[in-house]
């Protein structure tokens, strides 16, 4: 598994656990931005990438420029399973898929000029 997916696939767990709006953490839970550092420092991993994924899910999936993940976290009426699936949005994001098979091209050549047939003169 790649840093990434890791430190993503463990902070979603503790989501999962308990989340907080508000706050980085309590006896309640965590936020998702508090996860992703917790996890990534307790592997001893950067925690860069993983937010960098998270952001774009963000930014992809709501079509909003977030700045920062407790801003999103945070707002009103956001729900625990709203955050649990954002995780797996930015999972999918930072998981590598395997590239596609190559492609078979035949390729045929006909002249593009008609061909002009030599008539040798004999005795002329």
């Amino acid at each position: 598994m790649n840093p990434t997916v890791e430190v993503l696939t463990r902070a979603r767990a503790l989501v999962a656990r308990g989340w907080v709006q508000y706050t980085g953490h309590s006896i309640r839970g965590v936020c998702a931005a508090y996860a992703i550092m917790a996890v990534a420092q307790d592997a001893m991993l950067d925690y860069a990438n993983p937010v960098l994924v998270f952001l774009t899910a963000m930014r992809q999936e709501t079509k909003t420029h977030w700045p920062d993940i407790p801003g999103w976290n945070d707002m009103p009426g956001r729900t625990q399973a709203e955050v649990l699936a954002m995780f797996d949005k930015a999972i999918e994001l930072a998981t590598p898929h395997p590239a596609p098979p190559p492609v078979h091209i035949e390729v045929t050549w006909e002249p593009v000029f008609p061909v002009i047939e030599e008539k040798v003169l004999v005795g002329v």
